[in-house]
Order: structure tokens, then sequence, then C-alpha cells
């Protein structure tokens, strides 16, 4: 399991930026994932699933890749810059899904 099926991982096993899907916790979303490879693959399983289907959001894993950013896109500050920058470096993502940059006048009284 790589960093990103980790994450994902977590995300699905229940955290407060996702709607939990009913009966579905890490010990579930790890035992489905040891079995189908991907969280990806286990979305589709549970939604083709009998139990678990009619308890999946059909946007559940575009919900899912957003939570993601936002574990993976926080703002924080650099003292060397003295400014807030992201830390994701080379992944592309909405800027206005994980929030603003703060005003650069503004962050002097953050940090």
């Amino acid at each position: 399991m790589d960093k990103n099926e980790f994450v994902e991982t977590l995300i699905m096993g229940g955290c407060e930026y996702i709607g939990s899907i009913d009966r579905v916790g890490l010990k579930v979303v790890l035992k489905n994932h040891a079995k189908h490879g991907t969280c990806e693959k286990v979305v589709k399983d549970l939604k083709a699933n009998k139990l678990f289907k009619d308890r999946v959001p059909d946007d559940y894993w575009a919900q899912v890749q957003k939570v993601k950013t936002i574990f993976k896109c926080q703002t924080v500050y650099d003292p060397r810059e003295k400014k807030f920058v992201p830390i994701c470096e080379g992944f592309e993502f909405d800027q206005n899904y994980v929030g603003a940059l703060i005003d650069p006048e503004d962050q002097q009284g953050y940090a």
C-alpha cells in the first residue's frame, strides 16, 4: 500500500471531513483493500454489495479524493520566506477547495 492508498484508507475508515458509510470502518476498509488491491475498487465493491450499496453516496470516491487533497495540500508557515506556502509541490489542486491563501499583509499576525 503506497502513501496515497494509506491516506485514502484512513479517510474511508472514518474522518471528520467526509460522511461515514454506516457499518464501514477501518477494519472493513482494510479487509476489502487486501481483497481488491485499491481503495477505488473497495468503493466499487461496496456499491455492488447488497448490504452497503444504499449507504454509499454516488459521489463517494470523488469526496474521498477531495479530502485527500485537503490532507496533501495544507498551507504552512515557512519562517525562511516569512509567509504561508502550500506543501504540495507538483500536485495539481483546486486552491478554492482547500481554502484561499492568507493575504501576505496579514500573514505575520498568524505565525
